[in-house]
Order: C-alpha cells, then sequence, then structure tokens
C-alpha cells in the first residue's frame, strides 16, 4: 500500500469514526429535542399566540397535570385550616372566611399554574437547547466530510505532484544523456 492510498484510508476511517461518535451524540439528544417543540408549542398556546382552541387544549393539559392536582391539594389543605381557626370563633360563614377561602383559592391556583409554567419552559430550553446541538453536530459533520474529502484530494495531488518530479527528473536525465553526459 503507498503512502497516499494509506493516508487516504486513514482520513476516510477518522472520518467514520466522527461520524459514529456525532451520530451517537445525536441519537442522545434525541428524546430532548423531541420534547422541547410540544412545550414550546404549549407556552405559546397559553401565551395565547396560536388562537383560542390551541388556548384551550393547553388549559386542559394544565388542569390535568400533577401541578393542579398539587395546587388543589394545596388549597384543600389551606381550606380547612382557615375553617378551623375560625370556628372556634363562630365565623365560619363569616365574610372573612369568604375572603380567606378566595385568596387561598387565586394564590394556589397561581403558584401551581407558575409551577406548571416555569417546568415547561424548563423543558422547552432543554429541547431547544438539544435540537441547536443536533444541529450544529450535523453542521460538523459536514465539515468534517469536506475537510476529509479535501485532505484526500491533497494526497491525490501529492502524489500526482510526486510523479510530475519523477518525470521531470527522468526528463532532466534523458537529456542529459543525449548531450553527452554521464
Amino acid at each position: 500500500m503507498t503512502g497516499g492510498k494509506k493516508k487516504r484510508n486513514d482520513i476516510a476511517e477518522g472520518e467514520q469514526k466522527f461520524n459514529t461518535f456525532a451520530n451517537q451524540a445525536i441519537a442522545t439528544q434525541q428524546p430532548f429535542a423531541k420534547q422541547g417543540v410540544p412545550a414550546v408549542n404549549q407556552l405559546s398556546a397559553i401565551s395565547g399566540l396560536s388562537g383560542q382552541h390551541a388556548q384551550n387544549v393547553a388549559r386542559g393539559q394544565f388542569n390535568n397535570s400533577l401541578f393542579y392536582t398539587g395546587g388543589r391539594t394545596a388549597f384543600n389543605n389551606e381550606k380547612d385550616e382557615i375553617d378551623s381557626a375560625l370556628a372556634s370563633q363562630g365565623l365560619v360563614y363569616s365574610q372573612s372566611r369568604q375572603n380567606a377561602v378566595a385568596d387561598a383559592r387565586e394564590r394556589n391556583y397561581q403558584n401551581a399554574l407558575n409551577s406548571f409554567l416555569n417546568n415547561t419552559g424548563s423543558v422547552a430550553n432543554v429541547g431547544i437547547g438539544a435540537a441547536t446541538n443536533q444541529a450544529n453536530t450535523y453542521l460538523n459533520q459536514g465539515n468534517v466530510a469536506v475537510g476529509a474529502q479535501n485532505n484526500i484530494a491533497n494526497t491525490r495531488q501529492g502524489f500526482l505532484g510526486g510523479l510530475q518530479q519523477v518525470a521531470g527528473i527522468g526528463q532532466a536525465i534523458g537529456g542529459s544523456m543525449a548531450r553527452g553526459g554521464f
């Protein structure tokens, strides 16, 4: 095997190894990138950017989430505490209770929604980051492929350049012998 052919094979092998690792990186990030798109869509829908139907679907997703369930549980616990505290004073049916319960409902709902949105935003950020990393890995694969092909072409050019030098030496020797040299 000539030095040029071995070098070309080494370049191709290096490119293949790079692609193996790059494809593993892309595959590893795929689940995160896949989840990022729905999370972004959900945030857009809740924000009202995707129309009323999408907003209703997103609201339903929140209402069916563990965040909503946790907020409702926290509200019910707080309401029981309010009722216990006011019952000893005979104020179970008072305006104070109504105000305290309304405040607890609103606060717990808002906390649950904020937690839901923060979580969804985190999933969206991770997904966008993974998708960006995948795109950059694809770009790097393309750059490596171009670089490898240039290196392979350069080894061929080097080989052809070497042949030209040998031919030039042969011509010089042939011309020298024709003039009576040696």
